[in-house]
């Protein structure tokens, strides 16, 4: 099958779209982000134009975690991770690459991160586990996934109304994992400036990495762990 590359640093990345006719029949052509000459990963060109599906597109902040572990991957190697609202699911597949020991992929709709994993042949792997899961639910499915070392999600804080849900859910598993701790990626918005408040309510602290810039978005990426 025929694919299209891309770079990381591809102006165009984040539509993963083409006027090409065999993107409109029924079998997409994949477009390929390379992060590095060793690491790359396949995405369906098609899931970008479900436009009322929010967790089919594949967001800077997901492309600039993604790049962060590749420059740093001993953030990833030999981890058992946890994707938050993993969308097409690419941070945790370029983790896998990287040697991620094992990666749980969970949002609402597991759907297309389970088309990219199969796209990038990992769909057989037993390191690979997906979860239907709402923010801010106790679920006992938290308990099934195993040990977990690192929690990513890139993007996640976009409804002010979510903050807590999600930083509840992260909370419970850092609780769950000790030790573990929560890195993250999101566009600078005015409304993160409540996040400090949330943090101080569930015993967890936060800081910067460092800063990136992926298209017009600067992006920031950042780590919770929990208050000793």
């Amino acid at each position: 099958m025929k694919r299209k590359l891309l770079s990381s640093q591809d102006d165009n990345l984040l539509s993963l779209t083409s006027t090409d006719p065999e993107v409109e029949s029924s079998v997409s052509e994949p477009s390929v982000v390379e992060f590095s000459p060793k690491i790359s990963v396949a995405v369906d060109s098609k899931l970008s134009n479900l436009s009322d599906q929010k967790c089919s597109f594949t967001w800077p902040s997901a492309i600039s975690l993604s790049r962060y572990f590749c420059s740093h991957p001993e953030v990833v190697s030999g981890k058992r991770i946890l994707e938050l609202g993993c969308g097409t699911g690419v941070p945790s597949i370029v983790a896998l690459k990287l040697g991620a020991k094992k990666v749980i992929l969970t949002d609402t709709e597991t759907s297309f991160a389970a088309r990219t994993i199969q796209l990038n042949d990992l769909i057989s792997s037993e390191n690979v586990k997906f979860l239907n899961y709402n923010w801010g639910s106790i679920s006992p499915l938290l308990h099934d996934v195993g040990s977990i070392d690192l929690i990513i999600a890139s993007d996640c804080f976009y409804e002010s109304y979510q903050f807590e849900l999600l930083i509840k859910t992260v909370a419970y598993l850092i609780k769950l994992n000790e030790g573990a701790s929560f890195v993250f990626s999101y566009p600078l918005r005015d409304a993160l400036k409540s996040l400090r408040w949330i943090l101080k309510e569930y015993n967890l602290h936060g800081f910067l990495i460092l800063k990136d810039q992926v298209e017009s978005s600067e992006i920031l990426l950042c780590c919770i762990r929990r208050l000793k």
